[in-house]
């Protein structure tokens, strides 16, 4: 889920993963293109917290995506909806503390026009932080 081009897949197509096991899945249609066309994976266009699928899966990721979400807890809803018994789900996502420390000194020296806001304020930008005292909230 939010392959962002199918690098990741590529890694476990190398480890000898069959192509037709793997399928991404994007809002962004340029990035299920490049999935495709870089590693012949296909995938569908959605959005995670809506997702239907008839098939499960024995493996989701997420590195650097769940941030963007919306609704966070629909779309782990949906994941686990969308595993198949004794499926995993990875996620990795960014330090919340790290990020949220970056924005407050750029506030403080002044650089507030530099914030890129769209990673803070706007839809898809970052939505969701966690860190270690968040984080067993997702468990």
């Amino acid at each position: 889920m939010g392959s962002s081009g199918g690098f990741f897949l590529h890694e476990l197509q190398e480890r000898g993963v069959p192509t037709s096991h793997l399928r991404t899945l994007e809002v962004e249609p340029h990035y299920r293109q490049l999935a495709l066309d870089y590693f012949g994976i296909e995938g569908d266009l959605g959005n995670i917290e809506t997702y239907e699928s008839d098939r499960r899966f024995e493996l989701i990721t997420l590195f650097d995506c769940l941030e963007h979400v919306s609704d966070f807890w629909a779309a782990l809803a949906r994941m686990r909806a969308l595993l198949a018994p004794g499926g995993r789900l990875v996620l990795k996502l960014p330090n919340g503390r790290w990020a949220y420390l970056k924005y407050r000194i750029d506030r403080m020296l002044g650089w507030k026009e530099k914030i890129p806001q769209h990673l803070y304020l706007w839809d898809g930008g970052h939505l969701n932080y966690w860190d270690v005292h968040t984080l067993p909230l997702l468990e």
